[in-house]
């Protein structure tokens, strides 16, 4: 009988402990939605689950610190009032 290919990892996972793995192992601060729009970082992974449709929705966002109202304009998403927004492009 086969055995579970796991690579010695812990089994039975959520889909947020999944998604919060991979987004810290490869230099990503969070997720962002475009379509809704809506921002998240890690530690905090889908807050609003149930209204952006996570993860089905969501991809993989690097945080930028800004003032929303001058500094945003170019985001994908922003932490609602949080000082931050999230983009699809890493940092220069």
């Amino acid at each position: 009988m086969a055995k579970p290919f796991n690579k010695g990892k812990r089994m039975n996972k959520t889909v947020a402990e999944i998604i919060t793995e991979y987004l810290s192992e490869n230099g990503y601060d969070g997720l962002f939605n475009d379509s809704v729009p809506c921002g998240c970082v890690l530690g905090d992974i889908a807050p609003c689950s149930i209204d952006c449709g996570f993860p089905v929705e969501c991809m993989a966002a690097y945080k930028y610190e800004c003032d929303q109202k001058a500094d945003c304009d170019e985001c994908e998403s922003q932490g609602e009032k949080a000082g931050f927004c999230m983009r699809k492009a890493p940092h220069d």
